[in-house]
């Protein structure tokens, strides 16, 4: 059908009008094209990359993007922190994909699902039961021995080479040592809530605390408690260890409120316990007198009894530079050392070491002066037999009648020494019976020195008067610290009937 039926006609067109048409058209073209438009260039965020990285998210306000992983495992970049701004960039987000950070924060996002759908999933069997409970119990045994978690695999593998029926073959085994973390977490946790239950329910406690620092340098608090539970039973427990970011009394006390008050078990605490610094226990401002100010009840405070002998070893020794300079002459030298067992094994002698002398650590002066009383006959071999000045020096000191006679002196009086801080670190000893027992046998002359004495052919009268002086003077002056650090030696008697451990036993 068309519609020229109707009366319409064709319109006729004149060429000239299309030349000027199209030339006017082309006029505008070219006109166009020398008008630049200016192109706006806006940092914009492509949605499609949020189905791409499944971790990824962007806030819209603030035009950052961050990774959902990295926040939740606590680590330390922009995409956890404030943030990315780069939004425009896709190579951005690929290249924290690569990251160490993002890596673990998926390792421990696997290790965490995995965790996840094992506390949802119904054990079919008792074989699987115990398979967690021994990989349980194997992450245990590591944190008891203070091992690291990454021998996980390695202690699990040994058990399944013993044939243990426990441990089972399968694609989900939780034998590696990310798994082994969220197991020690929870067991840690489950721990941790034990201890605040007991603490929620006791009438009273007390507070045991010290200062550590690790191999960061960065200092912590170590915190146990003690108390009696309901059902009468004493228990110490190791409560948390917690950083410090200030270590003066004022630092110390604000850790101790924020945690007991947490729980608000803070008007309970009864009795405050630590190494007697005067950080913890200052008159005005020490930890024990600002926590005296806030609490419901006048605290007992206990200076540590191992710290205490620690104090008197150390106020009451004496300077042996002779043992000093014999450590000295070894500690750098290989070739003496060989000369020294050599000689050890000539005289069928133990082969003992020389040990250094620590200034801190007094209590273990008794293994040092121990080995070089055992070794004077081959020390003074080696010195006798010595070229240099230093080597001659200490023949000359070894062969003094009274240098040596002090020294086996010294190894007898730190052997009580020792063993009376080993009695003081067993709980179920009473102290002042063993610190009077060492007062009353702490004799000028003990066995070593006697049997030295009688071995010794000839002395200088002289010699023996000053000698006797001498170990009297330390003597008296180990007992005088002894009575003076346990002065309340009486009082912690007369009030033994306090402590359950003293209570009679049912029959």
């Amino acid at each position: 059908m068309s519609l020229l039926q109707y009366g319409f006609e064709r319109k006729r067109i004149n060429k000239n009008d299309i030349f000027q048409e199209d030339q006017i058209s082309e006029d505008e073209d070219n006109s166009n094209k020398d008008v630049k438009n200016p192109r706006i260039h806006e940092k914009t965020f492509k949605s499609k990359w949020l189905a791409e990285f499944s971790w990824l998210r962007y806030d819209e306000i603030n035009k950052r993007m961050y990774c959902t992983l990295c926040i939740r495992h606590k680590k330390k970049n922009k995409f956890a922190t404030e943030g990315a701004t780069n939004i425009s960039r896709k190579s951005a987000i690929k290249e924290h994909t690569n990251t160490k950070d993002h890596k673990d924060a998926e390792k421990l996002e696997k290790a965490r699902i995995q965790m996840k759908l094992l506390q949802k999933v119904h054990f079919s069997s008792d074989a699987n039961t115990n398979h967690i409970i021994g990989i349980m119990r194997a992450v245990y045994f590591l944190a008891k021995k203070n091992l690291p978690l990454k021998l996980l695999p390695s202690i699990v593998e040994l058990i399944k080479e013993s044939n243990s029926p426990n441990l089972l073959d399968g694609t989900i085994t939780y034998t590696n040592h990310i798994s082994g973390h969220e197991f020690l977490e929870a067991m840690s946790d489950t721990i941790k809530e034990e201890i605040w239950d007991e603490l929620s329910n006791v009438t009273a406690f007390g507070v045991m605390i010290d200062e550590s620092t690790d191999i960061t340098t960065t200092k912590h608090l170590d915190i146990y408690v003690s108390y009696v539970t309901r059902e009468g039973i004493l228990k110490t427990r190791f409560l948390c260890i917690v950083p410090l970011t200030s270590c003066n009394a004022e630092g110390i006390t604000k850790v101790l409120i924020n945690i007991f008050e947490k729980r608000k078990i803070l008007p309970k605490l009864v009795a405050f316990a630590s190494d007697g610094a005067s950080v913890m226990l200052g008159k005005n401002e020490g930890v024990v007198a600002k926590l005296s100010r806030i609490c419901t009840y006048p605290l007992i405070v206990n200076h540590c009894v191992a710290h205490r002998l620690a104090l008197a070893c150390k106020d009451a020794k004496k300077e042996l530079s002779l043992v000093r300079k014999i450590y000295n002459y070894f500690k750098n030298s290989c070739s003496y050392i060989q000369q020294l067992r050599e000689i050890q094994n000539l005289l069928e002698d133990p082969i003992l070491k020389i040990k250094k002398l620590y200034e801190i650590r007094w209590l273990a002066w008794y293994d040092a002066i121990k080995n070089v009383c055992n070794l004077i006959p081959a020390l003074l071999r080696i010195f006798k037999e010595s070229k240099n000045k230093d080597g001659k020096e200490l023949y000359e000191q070894l062969t003094s009648w009274r240098i040596l006679a002090f020294l086996y002196y010294f190894y007898d009086i730190l052997e009580h020494v020792t063993q009376l801080k080993y009695i003081l670190l067993d709980q179920n000893q009473r102290f002042r019976q063993k610190v009077r027992a060492f007062i009353d046998e702490t004799n000028p002359f003990g066995n070593s020195l006697i049997k030295y004495m009688d071995n010794v052919l000839s002395f200088i009268e002289q010699d023996y008067d000053d000698f006797t002086m001498d170990i009297l003077e330390y003597s008296t002056s180990i007992v005088n610290e002894l009575q003076q650090r346990f002065s309340t030696q009486q009082l912690f008697t007369s009030m033994k009937i306090l402590n359950p451990r003293e209570w009679p036993k049912e029959s």
